[in-house]
């Protein structure tokens, strides 16, 4: 029987969410309202539920539930119980709706967790925008997927086209559910073949002249260090996270992104990390945070594997890393190369891509999840003080029918004691953040919005765009 079982990161969060922590990505999608919002600003939700569940069709997860073995590991299953009217639901803002309304909507969308006897996933059709605009609210576990992986499932319900038709969903039967011996023998097999990819690796290490084997020792080592140290306190990172969220998305111009970047050296990522590092300097000064005392101040940044693993499927392959903030900077110039050194040095001098990566592998040998532990330590130790992340997405127009996307915010998990988390996403010529917060940490999400795009401009100003 195959198996389709989760990693050891897929795992992470799964294993640590409770309480207050709800481990769902998700995104807040606007569109143009086309064909599928009357003159009177009725959303038809019967058809955009089927061109939704037609584009699941080919994605898999959406239509399982995870089952798990205590002690062995958790894989994936069919939900034999499956109906789309369960994730799909239908809700109104009073007309005309602004966006600022849908984001205080969207707040407490994901405040709500994932039901777990279900698929962990949902989407919120929302009407009453303004302009006869309407949106779409996902959510989807990241036990499901990481940020790129998402993009993918995303895209896999959105089409470059505009078009009319509405596709039959295609006929679909849930596989029989295995026994509880079927799991664990298949559980067994995965792990005996994570055991010879290990010694596999091993050999081909030892083959160089034990340069990789080095090199993963010492990415090891400067991870569970870098992991065992408190950050620096603030005021956003409280002693736990609450129940409530709030959310708000802001827009920066991609182009000019592009332009601070060819002025001022380095990439995309050092000019998004650049923003978000001046945006919170500004915000804790505000808030009488001794910023110039922030000597360790530490994001929790996802690192895409995929090119390094040869793998382009969903499920989790990032390795989390911790990468510091020069938040103690008063110049933006200086703070912007500060940052670009520390990419830098994430990418080329440390291996600690290399010993988080290794972890997660120990994990899925099977047993108790190694990674979930080091995770659990890392966050009760305060190793972070900030999650960011940062997925390029189309640059092209994307539709379902004939209605098009015209903006995309995502939403990053908070994790204990952190209250803002920062998602960013290209597309289509904008580059746009996502601010998750807990309210009782960050009461006020719209002067930081309003922070972003002040040290936004700050950047252009330095480049001259």
């Amino acid at each position: 029987m195959n198996v389709d079982k989760l990693s050891a990161t897929d795992r992470v969060f799964f294993d640590i969410e409770g309480g207050a922590l709800m481990m769902h990505l998700g995104a807040v999608l606007i569109f143009e309202g086309a064909d599928l919002v009357s003159p009177a600003g009725a959303l038809d939700a019967a058809r955009l539920t089927r061109l939704l569940e037609a584009g699941i069709g080919d994605v898999p997860r959406f239509r399982q539930v995870v089952r798990e073995v205590p002690g062995l590991g958790a894989v994936w299953v069919d939900d034999a119980r499956y109906r789309i009217d369960y994730h799909v639901r239908h809700a109104a803002i009073p007309q005309p709706g602004d966006d600022a309304q849908l984001m205080l909507m969207a707040g407490r969308v994901f405040a709500q967790p994932l039901d777990r006897r279900h698929p962990l996933w949902e989407v919120w059709l929302i009407e009453g925008l303004s302009r006869g605009r309407f949106a779409m609210i996902f959510k989807v576990h990241h036990a499901m997927v990481d940020g790129v992986a998402g993009i993918g499932l995303l895209a896999s319900l959105l089409r470059v086209e505009p078009g009319d038709d509405t596709p039959a969903p295609a006929p679909w039967t849930p596989r029989p559910p295995p026994g509880t011996l079927q799991i664990v023998t298949a559980l067994a097999a995965d792990s005996a073949r994570s055991v010879a990819h290990a010694l596999h690796d091993l050999r081909v290490s030892l083959g160089d002249g034990g340069a990789h084997a080095r090199d993963i020792v010492g990415g090891l080592v400067e991870t569970l260090r870098e992991g065992l140290v408190p950050a620096s306190p603030s005021s956003i990172n409280p002693a736990e996270v609450g129940p409530h969220r709030a959310y708000l998305g802001a827009r920066l111009d991609l182009a000019r992104a592009k332009a601070v970047r060819t002025a001022l050296g380095g990439t995309l990522n050092d000019v998004a990390l650049a923003v978000v590092t001046g945006a919170l300097r500004r915000y804790l000064t505000r808030r009488g945070d001794e910023v110039d005392s922030l000597r360790d101040f530490r994001a929790l940044v996802p690192v895409d594997l995929r090119a390094r693993q040869g793998d382009e499927g969903g499920g989790n392959h990032i390795s989390l890393v911790l990468v510091p903030l020069p938040l103690r900077e008063a110049d933006a110039r200086a703070r912007y190369d500060a940052v670009h050194r520390a990419s830098e040095h994430l990418k080329h001098a440390s291996h600690e891509v290399e010993g988080a990566a290794f972890i997660e592998r120990i994990g899925d040998l099977g047993g108790p999840n190694i990674v979930s532990a080091v995770f659990r330590i890392a966050s009760m130790l305060r190793a972070f003080n900030v999650t960011i992340t940062n997925v390029p997405g189309p640059q092209m127009p994307l539709y379902v029918g004939r209605a098009e996307l015209t903006a995309i915010h995502a939403v990053v998990p908070l994790f204990t004691h952190q209250g803002v988390g920062v998602a960013i996403l290209t597309y289509n010529g904008g580059m746009f953040i996502g601010l998750y917060a807990d309210p009782d940490a960050v009461p006020d999400v719209e002067a930081l919005a309003d922070d972003v795009h002040g040290a936004f401009e700050e950047l252009c100003a330095l480049a001259g765009c």
